[in-house]
């Protein structure tokens, strides 16, 4: 204990030489004080900096590293979470978009695990959707490989400020994907695809709080229809084989916990052949912004989003086809409920009670 007492004298000592140093070297500089200010201020962007391009390194490996079927990101921190809400479900949402009207917000405040269960029409609308109303809950989610490594060829092509523009957002893609928890999935490859289930089973079970988001129908389909066999049980299989987490009170709110369970939702968007709020209208026609809010028929003028009721994983039975129709048919009623609850809407459809075929104005063209 002596010589630990010893040691740690001589070592308390040596770093008080080295600042002593430090402080006499600082004092030697004839600089006003004005001017030692911005040296400091020169000194911490520098440092800044540095680490920036340090940790943008680190996440650039991770987003190559995520490419591989089966492979696993780093567990998305609060800021990461806190990032992705603000820029991808605030911003850009209500640039992209604009307001979104929300139906069955408080099944949002669900205490526990959710894997999502919806529609996919854009690629472009729906992600956006789910990540703002997550908010900053533990989250991971799929995402195909296209969509992860974008059209780079495409890109290269273009010069000028439109060049350097999409090069810059290309090159953001698979960072932003490892930053903020996704598992990229080949939608090609059947091996690559079942390695990808595993890996968010995987994910689930060493993050044990984070939910999960997930389009069963696996890739976009804007034709305005619910068709079952359109939709996978990927999900399904996915929340039944994740392992059970104790159900505790967490600090702070101390709220009950709730088992795994499925969170059905559906999107509607209404497009009109002309904008109708007056900044649309001033983007598009002012500032001459053609595109803005464009979608295929019009322009995108009114979101309505339509959250279901959770189900616990314990009400789902062993016949998954079973239980995706039942599902299918549920996202049909939000539909329509969306539709009753829209004020531009005139005409309800009427029910179709068909289980294989149900037809839904969610998406585009309506």
């Amino acid at each position: 204990m002596d010589q630990f007492k010893v040691d740690m004298t001589g070592i308390s000592q040596t770093w008080d030489a080295i600042m002593l140093h430090l402080a006499a070297f600082w004092n030697s500089i004839h600089l006003s004080h004005t001017e030692k200010v911005w040296l400091w201020i020169g000194v911490g962007l520098v440092v800044i900096v540095l680490a920036l391009r340090w940790r943008w390194r680190y996440w650039k490996r991770m987003g190559e590293a995520i490419l591989v079927p089966g492979a696993i990101g780093p567990k998305p921190n609060i800021l990461a979470r806190i990032v992705r809400y603000l820029v991808l479900g605030r911003l850009f949402v209500r640039i992209h978009m604009g307001k979104v009207k929300v139906i069955g917000r408080r099944n949002l405040w669900y205490n526990g695990r959710l894997v999502t269960w919806g529609p996919h029409f854009s690629y472009l609308d729906d992600g956006p959707i789910m990540v703002r109303f997550y908010k900053i809950r533990p989250m991971r989610y799929f995402v195909a490989r296209e969509e992860a490594i974008g059209n780079r060829e495409r890109v290269a092509k273009l010069r000028g400020f439109a060049g350097t523009a999409g090069r810059f957002a290309e090159s953001l893609r698979t960072p932003l994907l490892a930053f903020t928890g996704g598992i990229v999935v080949d939608r090609g490859d059947h091996n690559a695809t079942a390695a990808a289930l595993r890996a968010a089973i995987e994910a689930m079970d060493r993050d044990e709080n984070a939910s999960f988001g997930v389009f069963p129908e696996g890739k976009t389909r804007p034709a305005a229809q619910l068709v079952v066999e359109n939709f996978f049980t990927g999900a399904l299989k996915l929340i039944k084989r994740i392992k059970r987490q104790p159900l505790r009170r967490h600090f702070p709110l101390f709220r009950k916990p709730m088992p795994d369970a499925i969170l059905p939702w559906a999107p509607l968007y209404r497009i009109a052949p002309e904008p109708e709020s007056f900044w649309h209208r001033f983007i598009v026609y002012k500032l001459g912004i053609k595109n803005f809010r464009k979608r295929p028929g019009g322009y995108l003028v009114e979101v309505i989003a339509v959250f279901g009721t959770p189900i616990p994983v314990d009400e789902f039975g062993d016949d998954l086809d079973a239980e995706k129709a039942k599902l299918v048919n549920r996202i049909d009623r939000f539909r329509r409920h969306a539709i009753a609850a829209g004020k531009h809407f005139d005409n309800v459809p009427g029910e179709d009670g068909s289980p294989t075929r149900a037809p839904s104005d969610i998406g585009y063209g309506y």
